[in-house]
């Protein structure tokens, strides 16, 4: 917990919220915008965002990290599924179906692309547009899931 000289009720009061707004941080769609706002409707003696802000930042201060990792250009391609699914909407029904979305990084030049696939099966992955280029193995000199050789 953050030392401070300051004591009093609308304090202690905003430091008792924090402890619902940090629970709450790692879920999907988090801000703190929407947070303040909530805080807003409950308290009489409320602080404005930008001191808001401050004391949170005072209690829960952040951990900075970084590491430098080098990449050979070209070498190795970072892939994954974004964690909230998207809607396509079907053209002739109207109606929503839900689709995975893919997202390939080239880490050196920070090259991105993005796909949609209806799963995050195996075949998804493979059968991705991305597979004739991205994916191909330098090494072995095939795309994954391919039996066909590359030159």
């Amino acid at each position: 917990m953050a030392n401070t000289t300051i004591k009093n009720a609308r304090y202690d009061e905003v430091m008792l919220y924090f402890e619902k707004v940090n629970k709450a941080r790692n879920h999907p769609g988090f801000t703190f915008l929407f947070h303040y706002n909530a805080y807003r409707h409950e308290s009489k003696k409320l602080y404005g965002y930008t001191q808001f802000m401050e004391h949170y930042n005072h209690k829960h201060p952040k951990t900075k990290g970084s590491m430098k990792i080098e990449h050979i250009a070209g070498y190795e391609v970072f892939i994954d599924y974004a964690g909230k699914k998207l809607h396509i909407t079907d053209k002739e029904t109207g109606e929503p179906i839900p689709a995975e979305v893919f997202v390939a990084i080239l880490p050196n030049s920070q090259y991105t692309y993005i796909e949609t696939s209806y799963s995050q099966k195996r075949k998804n992955m493979i059968t991705s547009r991305l597979c004739p280029g991205v994916l191909w193995r330098r090494s072995q000199g095939h795309c994954i899931g391919q039996t066909q050789n590359r030159q």
